[in-house]
């Protein structure tokens, strides 16, 4: 008795030692095994929800997007009563935990739970890969990708990398087997129509830009012109062009102006349409711009760890891209 009082006595006595110790043997291990373990904390077998981002060609309206997404939630719920819990679909944006939200009439978004990992019948990859072949068949998607979440805490996808440098990184992981879905946040810019105005000729008949502005507002958004009174409830009526009609700019050029004296102006004669690309989101992190990769495995070919080692061994930021960080 007198040998356990004692060491409890010299325990306590060094205990502030013996904890300092403990936290320098779990971060020597910690590190051992960050660079050396092949390990996988929280499998995607254990996952809880995964979710799917779709992407439709540029100018697709929501009409097109809900549709398409249609089919998509149809696959979803042909699979066995069982696989899942329940889901939800955004339609006109995108949502990412990594990545910011994005919004457009051309992304939707579903998100689907799971049943508790002890009640699953297949694994979140195992129904993801059935959906990803599935969805290969269906026409008029320009990009889908699946994002798995695992069980434990929300740190983002198996690859997540924030950097200055970008194309040769996203080129690289294209070619690591077993990497796929990579996404990258600085490719959101949209195809966009500048309007040229002839200001000249716009003041000779009568006009002014506020006239431009308003009418190409209606055209494509459309105007309130009256609202109607259902019994309690209040319905606006809204004037605007054809969706399918005013994606073709001769359409629109040839759409008719009332100037100040009731003359009906072409917009072909006051104005030109130029295409362009728009300007992309710009995002930073810590204080400095830059872009964010990321992607999923397939921990049957490839570990996470195994891929970003990869990568980071790839490339020399220092010697072959000075003033680039690749954290």
């Amino acid at each position: 008795r007198k040998s356990y009082q004692h060491l409890l006595i010299n325990l306590l006595r060094w205990r502030y030692l013996l904890i300092l110790s403990f936290l320098f043997i779990f971060y020597g291990v910690f590190q051992i095994g960050k660079n050396n373990l092949n390990v996988v904390l929280f499998p995607s077998e254990m996952a809880k929800q995964f979710f799917i981002i779709i992407e439709l060609p540029d100018g697709s309206n929501l009409e097109q997007t809900t549709k398409v997404t249609k089919q998509v939630e149809d696959l979803i719920l042909d699979l066995d009563p069982g696989e899942i819990e329940s889901f939800t679909t955004r339609i006109g944006g995108s949502y990412e935990r990594i990545l910011l939200p994005t919004f457009g009439k051309d992304q939707s978004f579903i998100r689907v739970n799971l049943p508790i990992y002890s009640k699953q019948l297949r694994s979140a990859s195992a129904i993801v890969e059935q959906l990803r072949e599935q969805t290969k068949l269906i026409s008029g998607i320009k990009k889908i990708s699946y994002e798995i979440e695992s069980g434990g805490p929300d740190v983002g996808r198996p690859i997540t990398m924030r950097m200055s440098l970008s194309n040769a990184i996203a080129d690289y992981l294209e070619k690591i087997k077993g990497v796929k879905d990579i996404e990258r946040n600085d490719l959101s810019e949209k195809k966009q129509v500048q309007v040229i105005i002839d200001y000249q000729t716009l003041s000779w008949l009568g006009l002014n830009a506020t006239d431009i502005a308003l009418n190409l507002r209606t055209a494509y958004s459309g105007e309130t012109v009256t609202t109607v009174k259902y019994e309690d409830e209040e319905v606006d009526f809204r004037v605007c062009c054809d969706s399918e009609s005013v994606k073709d700019l001769d359409t629109v050029q040839n759409l008719l102006i009332p100037n100040a004296r009731g003359n009906l102006i072409k917009f072909g004669t006051v104005v030109k349409f130029a295409s362009k690309n728009g300007t992309p989101d710009y995002y930073h992190y810590n204080g400095t711009r830059a872009v964010i990769i990321t992607a999923d495995v397939d921990q049957d070919i490839i570990t996470p760890i195994e891929a970003s080692n990869q990568v980071l061994n790839k490339f020399d930021i220092k010697s072959d891209w000075p003033g680039m960080q690749l954290l």
